[in-house]
């Protein structure tokens, strides 16, 4: 049986957002495991809050174990429009990454992104040759370091409102995608990078296959579903979010979202489409998704210590530098495993 670590999520660039996570893990007896967000534009050197940041981790090593791993910055849609992949973005994560010695990064699962209202201009499968072309080039720039592949349904560009979103051919990150990834890695003997698990992401892209499967005339011609194929939705007759975790992720993100349920009927009206395809980063508790059923998944796995990090957003009168809502989180994980009190 797999025995979970958990971790909390800051950026890089805030000592109060890293101080914040380092007391809350302090305080629930947890090992230091942060994921650090990076904005974009941070850079190391005299007078730059990345280097703050990067001071305060570089004293907590030398005082505990800590262990880290930096998230690939959001896409830059200027930049991801023109070109299919942005590597450069990859590569200076990598070096961010050795400049904290941490252990691995996060790179989302992309290639070929189009904007607002346009198909796609590349098929699924040249897409996921594509990406693997460069999954393998990445892994010899990783050295030591892991890389873990997100899966992402499409990208909501902030703030998130209809009309404003990037879609692609590897939308999703389906089990049976990962499965096929997981088969060319060891095909090519790469060992450092896996598939991971985002959880209210796979609860969106399961959503969306439900809708289409339902309302496939309503849907099929809507740009953003353009990443789920009709060898996809024969792949399953349903599709949730607990169906991503037989990948036996070594990674995962977990957040609240709303599911649909495969066996109502669904109205498939604006209010009900846009709930379903663009919440996630709520509380644990405040969604639909069952922590009981995560946890017991998560524990069957293969792997042998899986890490989930809260990507918890702040609860209402919290704030992104005091987050009780990621530490809320971890307790609520750690009671379904049965190794924390609930009155502690």
């Amino acid at each position: 049986m797999a025995k979970l670590r958990y971790g909390m999520k800051a950026a890089a660039a805030s000592v109060g957002q890293l101080a914040d996570r380092v007391e809350r893990l302090r305080r629930l007896g947890l090992p230091l495991i942060l994921e650090l967000h990076l904005a974009g534009d941070e850079r190391p050197g005299p007078g730059q809050p990345f280097s703050d940041g990067a001071g305060y981790l570089r004293s907590l090593g030398g005082q505990e174990p800590l262990q880290l791993v930096v998230h690939v910055p959001y896409q830059q849609p200027e930049v991801v429009t023109r070109r299919p992949f942005d590597r450069t973005q990859v590569l200076r994560t990598i070096e961010l990454a050795g400049l904290l010695d941490a252990d691995g990064i996060v790179l989302h699962r992309y290639y070929g992104l189009t904007g607002t209202g346009r198909r796609n201009a590349i098929s699924k499968a040249d897409a996921e040759a594509s990406f693997n072309d460069e999954i393998r080039r990445l892994s010899r720039d990783l050295g030591s370091c892991r890389g873990y592949v997100e899966n992402l349904g499409f990208f909501w560009l902030r703030p998130r409102q209809a009309g404003r979103y990037l879609a692609g051919p590897l939308d999703h990150f389906f089990p049976w995608e990962v499965e096929r990834f997981t088969r060319f890695l060891a095909a090519e003997r790469v060992g450092t990078i896996r598939p991971m698990v985002d959880l209210a992401h796979a609860t969106q892209s399961a959503n969306m296959f439900t809708l289409l499967r339902r309302h496939l005339a309503t849907f099929r011609e809507d740009p953003r579903f353009d990443g789920i194929t009709d060898a996809d939705l024969a792949e399953q007759d349903a599709l949730t979010p607990y169906d991503f975790l037989r990948v036996d992720p070594p990674y995962v993100h977990i957040s609240d979202a709303f599911g649909m349920d495969n066996d109502s009927g669904i109205d498939p009206d604006q209010q009900t489409v846009a709930k379903a395809i663009t919440g996630e980063g709520l509380p644990l508790g405040s969604g639909t998704l069952d922590v009981r059923r995560i946890v017991a998944g998560l524990a069957r796995s293969a792997e042998p210590s899986p890490i989930v990090v809260a990507e918890v957003d702040p609860a209402p009168g919290q704030s992104h530098l005091r987050n009780a809502a990621q530490e809320a989180a971890i307790r609520l994980l750690l009671e379904r495993e049965g190794y924390l009190d609930p009155a502690r």
